[in-house]
């Protein structure tokens, strides 16, 4: 194992990612923080140039970890653009003129998504009291017919409405508010094809404005000999890092065989293009320090310029940089600890932007290095195959198996599932990625001197492309290919890596570890696996999801669901809203009964034409059917109102005394607000799910 003073960038790296993880969680700005950070930094330098006793040195490294955590919770603060003075937020309106730069290349649709900057905010467009502002804002621009060429770098006009991303509606449900919140954006605005314009053209950085042309006019070459739909996808992605052309088919089977990986321009790319190079330079068999020398700087320019014509995308430019301090340290020295390389590329980049420890990306591509340098060696040598194609297909698995080592509990903690057959993916991608990308440079080269080989290569390529697609679509037809439903929360996920931090104490410590080990990290997953299964079957609740002009309401029951839906709810629709949270239940039944049903009975509830008994709570599902039909005098917990009823608030309350009403998004907004201000003046308690979110209501009985 390696010892503490062999990893001091590693060391140093820690307190640094406390700090920012500090401040991304708290969001608190401290106007006195630098002068702290300033005092620390004094006294770490007396401390340095004075003598020290030896049995004292631990308070130099006490100042020293403070100093770095407080470093990163200052730079994360100091970047976070709320805590910025001249932010957008504070100049808002119910309406406002915008003047705002995009910053993305768009992709065209029905509903144009981007993320701008904003440059101004004026009470109207002719105003001359433009107010200087800065801030992100993601735009939901309706295509204007006047505006078609829309690209990064135009500033465009925009009247309307700004509003905060709203945080999810439903438990569990995937949070897009937090998502944008560590990408340093925090406001929305939809805006209709004639409340914006274009001012001007061309203002963004010439670096980022020449790489997205590049790129545009690689993926025209790239449709013009990739005529089908999916290898034209696939192609686009993997080489210039364009996912827009993937179509719903291909994301899935490659999501389902864990080689979703090389659809996104990162890492791997950027690893295939280092080795590629490293490769042909090498071929040469020149000595010296000059080479040497010539050769790093060969090998830096060309990852990036791999990172410039794919659109300098953040993930690139994150896996140029990581790339770049491993070139630089083995230039530097042959003795290079790998960890300190990483450790320092890591500090950089979070330095430049510290919202990327938030960043999924980011985390499984460090992660994945992490293991293959940590891991690869030692399952490597399990087993000596003396084949040469078996031993590459074992090199092959043992890299994949050494990455999915440190990155599948984060893995399930995000994604919730597992894809069994990675391994067989990964020996099918990895090297088919290494032609594909090889070759997509080759086709661009060609297309400009020898457009005739052009199209003979870009038949190979489309021929590849296809056979890789169908091999990938085989793999997930296999039995148990995707294993979903993994629900393992932050804690999980903890002691999964704590788990992992066991095994390499087996690993790297010697026989007298491994018992004491083992038993505790087995100790840990059954314990927990224990207390989680007691949980699950002693759960009863009822759950009123929020979805769009349906209603969708789920009464658990240990591991059961009786779930009710509206005829018109689509079953993706009802798993955006409610499968999440059904997973981390550990739901393994579901009975799906529509509200109109007459009579149905089960062990703990009972239901009758929009009256529901489960254990000691009593529900009525009430719309203008149920509403006209005779109804029981019955007091009850809780009334959801569903589908616009004309209701007689009076004649409802004195029927189901003491109920608490809600109203879902079955109804119209306007409905439900004039409903609301009726409640009030009755003292009516009333829940608007549009606004509240999902109504838990727990039910205690045994």
């Amino acid at each position: 194992m390696l010892p503490w003073r062999e990893i001091p960038f590693v060391r140093l790296l820690l307190p640094f990612l406390l700090g920012l993880l500090l401040a991304l969680k708290f969001s608190l700005s401290f106007s006195f923080l630098p002068f702290v950070l300033a005092f620390l930094l004094l006294l770490l330098i007396l401390l340095t140039f004075s003598s020290i006793d030896f049995k004292q040195r631990w308070l130099f490294g006490v100042l020293l970890h403070l100093f770095f955590m407080g470093f990163g919770y200052h730079l994360a603060s100091v970047q976070t653009e709320l805590h910025q003075q001249k932010h957008f937020q504070q100049f808002l309106e119910k309406e406002n003129h915008l003047l705002v730069q995009v910053n993305e290349f768009p992709n065209p649709g029905e509903r144009i998504r981007l993320t701008s900057k904003v440059l101004g905010v004026a009470e109207n467009s002719s105003s001359i009291k433009w107010q200087e502002a800065t801030g992100n804002l993601l735009l939901y621009l309706e295509p204007n017919p006047e505006n078609p060429d829309l690209q990064y770098g135009d500033q465009l006009l925009l009247q309307t409405k700004v509003n905060p991303i709203p945080a999810p509606k439903n438990p569990e449900a995937f949070d897009y508010q937090k998502y944008q919140h560590f990408k340093n954006t925090h406001y929305q605005s939809f805006v209709k094809a004639d409340q914006w314009k274009i001012v001007d053209k061309n203002r963004g950085h010439p670096f980022l404005s020449k790489a997205f042309a590049i790129r545009q006019h690689f993926l025209s070459i790239l449709q013009k000999h990739l005529p089908g739909e999916a290898e034209f996808g696939v192609a686009a992605a993997l080489i210039l890092g364009n996912r827009s052309a993937i179509t719903a088919e291909v994301r899935d089977a490659y999501a389902s065989t864990g080689a979703t990986h090389v659809l996104a321009v990162s890492g791997l790319h950027v690893g295939l293009i280092y080795l590629g190079i490293a490769f042909l330079l090498n071929l040469f068999r020149f000595r010296g320090k000059n080479w040497r020398i010539l050769k790093t700087l060969i090998m830096i320019a060309v990852i990036w310029g791999f990172a410039f014509i794919t659109g300098a995308s953040p993930s690139v430019l994150r896996a140029a940089t990581m790339f770049s301090f491993i070139i630089f340290g083995r230039a530097l020295s042959q003795h290079t600890n790998i960890y300190n390389t990483l450790a320092l590329s890591a500090f950089f980049l979070l330095c430049y932007d510290p919202y990327l420890i938030a960043d999924v990306g980011f985390q499984l591509s460090y992660l994945a290095v992490l293991g293959i340098v940590s891991f690869q060696a030692y399952i490597y040598r399990l087993w000596i195959i003396d084949n040469l194609l078996g031993d590459y297909i074992w090199k092959m698995i043992s890299v994949s198996l050494a990455a999915q080592l440190t990155t599948f509990p984060i893995t399930l903690f995000y994604f919730h599932q597992f894809p069994f057959y990675f391994w067989l993916s990964g020996i099918i991608v990895v090297p088919t990625a290494w032609f594909i990308l090889s070759g997509g440079i080759l086709l661009f080269f060609l297309e400009s001197v020898l457009p005739f080989f052009a199209g003979f290569l870009g038949q190979i390529l489309y021929g590849i492309i296809w056979l890789m697609n169908a091999l990938i679509h085989l793999i997930q037809q296999l039995p148990a290919a995707l294993i979903q439903g993994v629900w393992i929360g932050l804690g999980g996920m903890l002691l999964l890596y704590l788990v992992l931090l066991f095994l390499t104490v087996v690993f790297w410590r010697g026989k007298k570890y491994r018992v004491l080990a083992g038993m505790s990290a087995l100790a840990l997953v059954l314990g927990a696996i224990a207390w989680q299964s007691y949980e699950r079957f002693e759960q009863k609740e009822i759950v009123i999801y929020q979805v769009s002009k349906n209603s969708l309401v789920d009464v658990v029951d240990g591991r059961s669901i009786l779930s009710f839906q509206s005829t018109g709810l689509d079953e993706k629709s009802a798993n955006y809203a409610a499968q999440n949270r059904r997973w981390k239940q550990g739901m393994r039944e579901q009975q799906k009964v529509n509200f109109d049903s007459d009579k149905l009975q089960g062990k703990h509830w009972y239901y009758k034409k929009g009256f529901l008994q489960f254990y000691d709570q009593r529900l009525a599902f009430l719309n203008q059917s149920q509403l006209q039909s005779k109804q029981p005098t019955l007091a009850l917990d809780y009334l959801l109102l569903r589908d616009n009823p004309d209701i007689d608030f009076q004649q409802i309350q004195q029927k189901h005394p003491g109920a608490t009403w809600l109203a879902d998004a079955s109804n119209a907004p306007w409905t439900v607000a004039s409903w609301q201000q009726e409640c009030e003046r009755l003292q009516i308690p009333f829940i608007n799910l549009a606004e509240k979110g999902a109504q838990i209501i727990s039910i205690n009985s045994k």
